[in-house]
């Protein structure tokens, strides 16, 4: 018991003596990379969401939903590999496939999603579901700008059974 007593306190004084002061001088830059990644990633979603707000009169959670709703169209017409490209060149188009999208499509996540099912979850937030004319090649060319040609190249081929 004195053993377990003698390890507390000079555990105790070690935290309270400043022992491990040198090691929260790295907690700042730890946050701050992460905070940085965070705005940076706040920033590139932003531009999407403003480009196509700007080209639309959808309100920035219309234009999300309907972003998560397209995303998850194109990830049920894509490979695992094709999916995990596009993924790994634009993030933020998974973080679009994954949130902002109705609890339907959630549970659909894993299997194919049709052009009707789209069109539906369009139409219950609120979105003409024509606005995917406007709206993919937006995203198409946001994938060519931030990601590269076979991202924009395999969202093209995937959006396809949407396009007129």
């Amino acid at each position: 018991m004195k053993q377990i007593s003698l390890i507390v306190l000079l555990s105790t004084s070690f935290l309270y003596g400043g022992f491990f002061d040198s090691v929260k001088e790295y907690l700042p830059k730890e946050e701050t990379t992460k905070s940085t990644t965070t705005n940076a990633s706040n920033s590139t979603t932003s531009n999407l969401l403003n480009s196509i707000t700007g080209a639309t009169d959808l309100s920035t959670k219309q234009a999300t939903g309907t972003v998560g709703t397209l995303m998850q169209y194109a990830k049920s017409n894509m490979t695992n590999s094709e999916y995990s490209t596009v993924t790994k060149d634009v993030p933020v188009l998974n973080t679009f496939g994954n949130s902002g999208t109705s609890s339907m499509l959630t549970s659909l996540t894993n299997s194919a999603m049709s052009s009707e099912m789209v069109t539906s979850t369009l139409k219950t937030m609120g979105v003409d579901p024509a606005i995917v004319q406007t709206i993919i090649p937006i995203i198409v060319n946001y994938a060519k700008q931030y990601g590269s040609d076979e991202s924009s190249s395999i969202l093209s081929k995937s959006f396809s059974g949407l396009l007129n």
